[in-house]
């Protein structure tokens, strides 16, 4: 289903850049220490082409891109709020099909996280550091492999509000071992995790912390794929969204189908590699 993965050593330069790289940019309308921890408050792509990357998601979604050539990121925002960082990677041993969605988790001490992560099984991938004018900010990988920023941003967090088309809809975790992950993340981030069936018949659990669901966990659905955050897209049309990505030089991985909730659900690639899933209906 994924484009292979790149190597370990590659994926660590990968997420070095992008704590590098990374780039809170503050909604206007957000005062300052508000914070809801749990919350997926950002979503990255690094990425080995960051021109056909940028072209993809503007002529797909509409992003409006601010561009930075010579430090190497676009800055992508939708109806004038940000809605991610597109990254560059150029190594010499960067994959040719490698490029990945990394997702923050917002945190209330990314140091006491990093100490939960490793001594719950998970690695460290990008130590705790500090970003001037950004906050404090950590990557590390579950037991599982699944990769994922911890942010401790000074300038608080985005504030909840319901997700408008062409915009990040919900976070979901791919794994083969969902019980003993949703453990892990309540030692690391304070989630605490509730079983559900879906109308499609599998189990999930969702995450949550402070009273909202905040992501879900599903155990992987196919086989070969290695466990990942899977971040979903709200739009309006699936199938049109889906004909675009194509017409773009992306791929359809999972073809569109109905998902719980009579939600119309498909998994994509961009041209780079970067997997995404986008949705209509179903919230």
């Amino acid at each position: 289903m994924y484009a292979t993965p790149p190597g370990q050593s590659c994926l660590r330069r990968l997420l070095t850049l992008a704590a590098l790289l990374f780039v809170i940019v503050r909604p206007s309308y957000l005062a300052a220490a508000d914070y809801l921890p749990g919350k997926v408050i950002r979503a990255d792509l690094l990425t080995t082409n960051l021109n056909t990357a940028a072209n993809f998601y503007s002529a797909v979604f509409g992003w409006q891109l601010r561009r930075n050539d010579q430090e190497g990121y676009i800055d992508a925002y939708i109806r004038g709020e940000p809605v991610a960082t597109l990254a560059t990677y150029t190594g010499a041993r960067a994959p040719q099909d490698g490029s990945i969605w990394l997702p923050s988790i917002s945190v209330v001490d990314v140091d006491a996280a990093v100490k939960a992560a490793k001594l719950n099984g998970g690695k460290v991938v990008e130590p705790s550091q500090r970003l001037p004018g950004i906050g404090r900010a950590a990557v590390i990988e579950d037991p599982n492999g699944a990769v994922v920023m911890l942010l401790r941003n000074d300038n608080g967090d985005p504030a909840d509000s319901r997700a408008r088309y062409n915009e990040w809809l919900w976070p979901e975790l791919w794994t083969e071992r969902p019980d003993s992950t949703a453990k892990f993340y309540n030692k690391v981030v304070g989630y605490n995790a509730v079983s559900r069936r879906g109308q499609q018949g599998q189990d999930y659990r969702i995450l949550g912390r402070d009273g909202t669901a905040r992501a879900s966990i599903l155990r992987t659905p196919l086989a070969d794929v290695e466990s990942n955050w899977l971040l979903y897209m709200k739009v309006k049309s699936v199938r049109a969204t889906a004909r675009a990505v194509v017409k773009n030089g992306g791929r359809i991985l999972v073809p569109p189908m109905k998902g719980d909730l009579n939600a119309d659900i498909a998994i994509v690639a961009d041209p780079t590699g970067g997997v995404f899933a986008i949705q209509a209906g179903g919230e």
